[in-house]
């Protein structure tokens, strides 16, 4: 059976995760290579040192060669930048005089049309993805190709990055020695892990809270409806209970790990209330309460954050209006969704049933991986392995003198990224 190598790096504020697998004809993947690596010069998504950044990536890649024993030279990236914009844009395409079957170079002529959209200068487009087709007065096709018709008008969900973004985190993948097939945004990629085809059609929000950042998509009917991508997450947590308890960042991490039960409820009838022994000079023993307390406050303001995307997106006055619309719930990933309690926290205050989406179980050297610290660096791949096998259009400078923004054309409801040759 034929295979491919498909190389996925997923470059976060606190890990650089590289993954390598083996991808059959039937999008089957056996991960044969892996590498974790703490991140250095990536603040809130973005690049703030490309020369530590950069080693980095390359650490993270030469733990996954080691692992594997193949060379890794082509990766798909993952990024989490703060500074996205997402848009809805309708593309209209004529089918022709006599109705007929829609074909795929129809599709691609429609997804040609919506890439061509005006936006600022200083920004490229990172995913232009379809979100359904109406055929004539047919409205809420999902796959056109065969269906007779004379009109075919293409609605896309459009995320652009600013091109200083994008150009700074290719730089570094470049100076890693990785030339890169496609972006991918994590919490797009995440939704493509952790997220079942269910609740998407329902209705569901996904938070992608990682260390820096929080991402965030929703899903209607099987739609993408909302993008964003808001700058706080793990790290700022962790922070509060340095600042709060006075002790350093690193054992501010250690009890945010460790000791965190934002689910837990005062005893009345304990006698004495649990603390935590640090060796810190001041600073004898820290009450439980008290890091849960912290740490709640933080994720409260998270939350709320979320609901008022998921406000602005219903387009209502009312906050709990958007309720209705994802009854599918809530799926909270990423690191810091490991939280102990953080699940209870964000039902109260979004009001919608939630869970913690983990990464499905995938054959080879996964089994690290099935943790929703890794929903983002496992759905890259998953975008790497369904992407392969498409054809693929790039759009080169004829004059050769230097590398273009490039788009690669994807069937229904794929993320398309964009990258360099």
């Amino acid at each position: 059976m034929k295979q491919r190598m498909v190389a996925a790096v997923d470059v976060g504020s606190s890990k650089v995760c590289s993954l390598l697998a083996n991808v059959d004809a039937e999008d089957s993947i056996q991960i044969v290579g892996i590498g974790i690596t703490p991140s250095a010069g990536i603040h809130k998504g973005l690049v703030a040192d490309i020369d530590q950044a950069s080693e980095s990536i390359r650490q993270s890649v030469r733990r996954a060669e080691q692992t594997s024993g193949e060379s890794i030279t082509s990766v798909y990236l993952g990024i989490s930048a703060s500074n996205i914009c997402s848009q809805g844009n309708r593309a209209s395409v004529s089918v022709g005089r006599n109705a007929r079957p829609v074909r795929q170079g129809d599709v691609e002529r429609a997804l040609k049309v919506a890439r061509e959209i005006n936006i600022p200068e200083e920004r490229r487009l990172l995913h232009v993805i379809p979100t359904q087709y109406t055929l004539d007065t047919q409205i809420g096709v999902q796959d056109p190709k065969g269906l007779h018709a004379f009109r075919m008008d293409l609605d896309t969900h459009i995320v652009t990055i600013p091109q200083s973004s994008a150009e700074n985190i290719t730089k570094c993948a470049h100076k890693a020695g990785l030339n890169i097939e496609g972006l991918v945004l994590q919490c797009l990629a995440s939704a493509q892990s952790v997220l079942h085809p269910d609740e998407t059609d329902a209705g569901v929000v996904l938070a992608d809270i990682g260390a820096g950042t929080t991402g965030i998509s929703a899903y209607k009917n099987g739609n993408l409806l909302l993008t964003a991508v808001l700058p706080v997450g793990g790290n700022q947590i962790t922070r509060d209970l340095s600042v709060g308890l006075g002790i350093p960042v690193e054992m501010a991490e250690q009890l945010k790990k460790e000791h965190c039960n934002l689910a837990e409820k005062d005893d009345p009838d304990a006698n004495e209330e649990p603390a935590v022994k640090v060796n810190f000079d001041g600073v004898g023993k820290i009450y439980k309460k008290d890091i849960s307390d912290i740490i709640k406050a933080r994720v409260d303001e998270i939350m709320k954050l979320v609901v008022s995307q998921l406000v602005q997106q219903v387009q209502s006055q009312s906050y709990f209006a958007y309720v209705s619309e994802f009854p599918a719930g809530m799926v909270l990933t990423g690191g810091t969704a490991n939280l102990g309690g953080i699940r209870v926290v964000a039902q109260e205050i979004t009001g919608l049933p939630t869970r913690v989406g983990i990464p499905p179980a995938m054959s080879g050297l996964a089994d690290q991986l099935h943790n929703a610290a890794y929903a983002s660096s496992v759905g890259i791949l998953l975008c790497g392995g369904k992407n392969w096998r498409q054809e693929q259009s790039w759009i080169r400078s004829e004059t050769g003198l230097r590398d273009k923004v490039l788009e690669r054309v994807k069937t229904v409801r794929q993320l398309v990224p964009w990258g360099r040759i």
